[in-house]
């Protein structure tokens, strides 16, 4: 008989996910906050980076979501990502 694998929390690669989201959420007011100071070229290519980071962000997110069937990590990814393309159309524009 097959015995079921109990999950007693939460491993050590959903914290690390956890982590990147919080590291996406600093960097993403760091560039709000600065951008003021920053030259233009910098801060498109700040944007640009952050954009890249969290498209991988949210591929590996829906990969580990459809595996594990948390869903709910997947929301505060896509609201940074949509933060992440606000700030950058923001530096486009009102620069």
């Amino acid at each position: 008989m097959a015995q079921s694998f109990v999950r007693n929390g939460p491993d050590k690669l959903q914290k690390l996910f956890l982590y990147l989201i919080v590291l996406d959420y600093g960097l993403l007011f760091w560039l709000m906050y600065n951008s003021n100071e920053l030259r233009f070229a910098t801060n498109i290519a700040v944007a640009l980076l952050l954009v890249a980071y969290n498209l991988l962000l949210t591929q590996l997110s829906f990969r580990r979501a459809r595996r594990q069937s948390d869903y709910y990590i997947l929301y505060p990814i896509l609201g940074a990502g949509l933060l992440s393309l606000g700030i950058l159309i923001k530096l486009f524009i009102f620069y």
